[in-house]
C-alpha cells in the first residue's frame, strides 16, 4: 500500500464543517489506554471499529444499552475520511441523552467524540494475521477518570476482539463469499474506497452527507 503524501491538514480540511458538536481544544487532560494485540487483519479491525450496525448482535449488553444501533446515522464521508453519530443515553454523568460523533480517518484511525471526551483507537498491522490495537482518551480535568467507565470499556474492547477473531477465521474459507453491506454500514464503503485509491490508483470519491439533525431521521 501506498504512503499518503498530502498533509493531514489537507485531509481533514473540510471536517470540521460537520463536527458542531465539541470544539476540541476544551479536553485539557490525557487517559490512557491499553495497547493489545488481537488474532485479526487490520482491515477487519477497522471495520468493525468503524460501523454501529453490530452493537445490537455483538454489544447487546454493554454498548447496545448506551448507545442503540438504531439512533446511529451517517454523517458525511469521501475516501479522505467519514463521520457517523448517534445517541448516548443517560450514563457518564450525562443527566439526558447526547449526541456522538465517531471519526474514521484511514488508514488507521477511529475516534469517539462525545461532550466529555475524545477517544481513539489506532489500528496498526503486525502482519496478516495480527493487528496492535492503542487507544486513549483526552478529558476534562475536572471530570476525572472513572473506573466503572473504564471495566465497561474493556468489556466491549473484550467483545470486539472476540468477534474480530472469529470473523478472521471465517476469512478463511474457500466457500465464503460475504454479505451485502447495509446503508447503516455507508463507513464501510467509504473505507473500502480508500483502499481503492491506495491499491489500485482509483480516483478519490467526493464528499457524502446527509442529514443529521434527529427530526429528520424521526
Amino acid at each position: 500500500m501506498s504512503v499518503i503524501r498530502h498533509p493531514l491538514s489537507k485531509q481533514l480540511s473540510s471536517v470540521s464543517n460537520y463536527l458542531p458538536i465539541q470544539q476540541l481544544d476544551v479536553f485539557d487532560a490525557f487517559e490512557p489506554g491499553k495497547t493489545e494485540y488481537w488474532s485479526a487483519n487490520w482491515k477487519v479491525v477497522m471495520e468493525n471499529a468503524m460501523e454501529s450496525y453490530h452493537l445490537f448482535k455483538v454489544h447487546r449488553k454493554t454498548l447496545e444499552t448506551v448507545t442503540p444501533t438504531q439512533d446511529a446515522y451517517y454523517t458525511a464521508g469521501c475516501s479522505r475520511w467519514a463521520l457517523t453519530g448517534g445517541t448516548i443515553k443517560s450514563f457518564l454523568g450525562f443527566g439526558k441523552p447526547e449526541d456522538y460523533q465517531l471519526l474514521m480517518l484511514p488508514p488507521n484511525f477511529v475516534a469517539i467524540i462525545d461532550p466529555v471526551s475524545f477517544s481513539w483507537m489506532s489500528v496498526i498491522p503486525r502482519h496478516a494475521g495480527e493487528t496492535e490495537v492503542q487507544s486513549g482518551s483526552l478529558i476534562y480535568n475536572d471530570h476525572g477518570s472513572n473506573r466503572s467507565t473504564r471495566k465497561f470499556t474493556d468489556r466491549f474492547f473484550a467483545e470486539d476482539q472476540w468477534i474480530c477473531e472469529r470473523v478472521q477465521r471465517g476469512m478463511n474459507s474457500c466457500s465464503g463469499k460475504g454479505g451485502t453491506l447495509v446503508e447503516a454500514e455507508r463507513i464501510v464503503v467509504d473505507f473500502h474506497h480508500f483502499l481503492a485509491s491506495r491499491l489500485f490508483g482509483c480516483p478519490s470519491i467526493p464528499i457524502y452527507r446527509t442529514s443529521t439533525s434527529r427530526e429528520s431521521r424521526n
